[in-house]
């Protein structure tokens, strides 16, 4: 059984450290202008995020099937709960992920990151490697 877990937590370190070595490698989507992000030299904090999340959920008040803007909803939140060091937000997190999931289930590897990024804000290692093994 140990050596089970042996083996486990090291696919698991093996599988984070390849994500993120694939992250370095990819360049990231650029964001709509509707959901744009703060300038490139502004500080990420909880009033810019909170913008962001306030664009997001205006434009899917006006189309709830935009999975994309779901995707980036959920890991907006993921992020506001970071920087307010607030983990209530993780079931909203949650559930605008999965609504994504739901409305575009394959090749919907924004919504499946930010998945594997709540798996990990939550401390669920395992949990996050598998998805990033699955997203990537």
């Amino acid at each position: 059984m140990r050596r089970l877990a042996l083996i486990a937590t090291a696919a698991a370190l093996c599988a984070g450290l390849t994500g993120f070595a694939a992250l370095e490698h990819t360049s990231p989507a650029p964001l709509p202008s509707w959901a744009s992000a703060p300038a490139a030299d502004a500080a990420h904090t909880p009033t810019s995020i909170g913008n962001v999340i306030g664009r997001l959920q205006v434009r899917l008040r006006r189309q709830p099937a935009d999975a994309a803007a779901w995707a980036q909803l959920g890991s907006a939140y993921v992020e506001q709960a970071r920087l307010a060091v607030d983990p209530t937000l993780y079931p909203k997190a949650e559930t605008a992920l999965r609504r994504s999931l739901e409305l575009r289930p394959d090749t919907n590897t924004v919504a499946q990151t930010g998945m594997a990024g709540l798996a990990n804000a939550r401390h669920q290692f395992i949990q996050s490697a598998v998805r990033d093994l699955m997203s990537g």
